[in-house]
């Protein structure tokens, strides 16, 4: 269990996800978090992270989701069963609940954002898929939630960016690079 939240942490999401069932999984970040931290100190930090955990156990524990405090600032939730019918609904819950929240810590009220990563009815590499799923709703303007896809464009990126390294490192090992100096 995480110390701070006593909420379940990462080793315990990792063995939960390794029995290869059909789960969903989100990754919640807490958009410009290490600001609170660094302009009210990390004690109001830790009463804002007891106020998200609790806000998230309260909006997702009724659709039958398990909350994990993975690491600062970014939580996950995981449904461990398939979701299509009820994802749409959860998308808009989170969205209007998590999206942009007020939160009173130590008589100083916090407006916070969260953007969320979803990787739906999957097996294989969840927290990876929910993290490049995170990553392309931050690319896109933070305040988002976005579902794994092999279309995003991350992706495509990811994959060109592959491709390109290992023209480059087979350039470089055949000296077939030239350089010039002006």
């Amino acid at each position: 269990k995480d110390k701070l939240t006593g909420l379940p942490n990462r080793f315990k999401l990792n063995e939960e996800l390794s029995s290869n069932q059909t789960m969903t999984l989100m990754i919640i970040n807490i958009d410009g978090f290490s600001f609170i931290n660094d302009s009210y100190g990390f004690d109001v930090g830790d009463q804002l992270l007891l106020q998200v955990r609790d806000k998230l156990l309260e909006m997702l524990e009724p659709y039958g989701l398990e909350i994990y405090h993975l690491e600062a600032d970014i939580f996950a939730a995981l449904y461990k069963d398939r979701i299509d019918e009820k994802i749409n609904e959860l998308v808009e819950t989170i969205k209007l609940s998590l999206c942009e929240v007020t939160f009173e810590v130590n008589g100083i009220s916090l407006r916070i954002s969260m953007t969320v990563g979803i990787v739906k009815d999957d097996f294989s590499n969840m927290i990876q898929k929910a993290a490049i799923a995170l990553r392309e709703a931050r690319m896109m303007g933070r305040r988002r939630v976005e579902i794994y896809s092999d279309k995003l464009q991350i992706i495509q990126k990811l994959y060109e960016n592959n491709k390109w390294a290992s023209w480059i490192k087979d350039a470089l090992d055949s000296n077939k690079i030239l350089v010039y100096y002006q």
